[in-house]
């Protein structure tokens, strides 16, 4: 029994032998590199998604300005941009509106360099944007020229509705004229008839 224990005391209070680590500066080196690689090719590719979303978005906006006459309104905007991050205000408008040392990166940086800022200086509060001069050329928008296309159409629309009204009062008026026409070759019936009966009746009485 006291051997055991013994045993027992010599085992808890036999001394620890110390820690040893062992340095690779090679294998942390390595490692360093590829966590570095890793975080770049996190980084590059959160730049190619946002880069994307950048196009899918201008996208969505050009072509509403296009539909609305250069006009892109706050209310519009939150619509259209659906789940996209970039809200309404600086890092929207300033994107828009690339000028020649500008900090911020530019959507459509070529055709802003060719034609100039893409939206007008937004007011303060703007609830809405409005295209330069020279996109609304750049992207064929004349809302003159769209108004007159408007009037066209709607001119074309009621002249269309009135030939079909005035074709269908003269279809209503060839249906009256052809049930008198009718009412009358009765009548005329009636009378040869009546002829017919009365010849017979002079005959019988001869």
């Amino acid at each position: 029994m006291d051997e055991a224990v013994s045993l027992s005391l010599s085992s808890v209070l036999a001394p620890t032998p110390p820690e040893t680590t062992i340095y690779n500066d090679d294998l942390k080196k390595d490692k360093t590199k590829k966590d570095k690689t890793k975080k770049d090719k996190t980084k590059k590719q959160d730049n190619e998604d946002n880069e994307e979303n950048e196009v899918k978005l201008i996208k969505l906006m050009i072509d509403h300005f296009k539909k609305n006459k250069g006009v892109l309104k706050k209310k519009d905007y939150n619509k259209i941009k659906g789940n996209y991050k970039t809200k309404w205000g600086n890092s929207l408008f300033n994107p828009l509106r690339y000028t020649e040392g500008s900090k911020v990166k530019p959507w459509l940086k070529k055709e802003q360099e060719e034609y100039g800022p893409i939206i007008k200086t937004p007011e303060k509060s703007a609830t809405a944007i409005y295209l330069t001069k020279e996109w609304m050329d750049y992207l064929n928008i004349n809302p003159l020229l769209d108004e007159k296309k408007e009037e066209a159409v709607e001119e074309k629309k009621e002249s269309e509705e009135s030939e079909e009204l005035d074709e269908s009062e003269e279809v209503e008026e060839d249906a009256v004229e052809e049930e008198e026409e009718l009412n009358k070759l009765g009548d005329k019936q009636e009378e040869i008839e009546l002829e017919i009966a009365k010849d017979i009746s002079k005959q019988n009485d001869d």
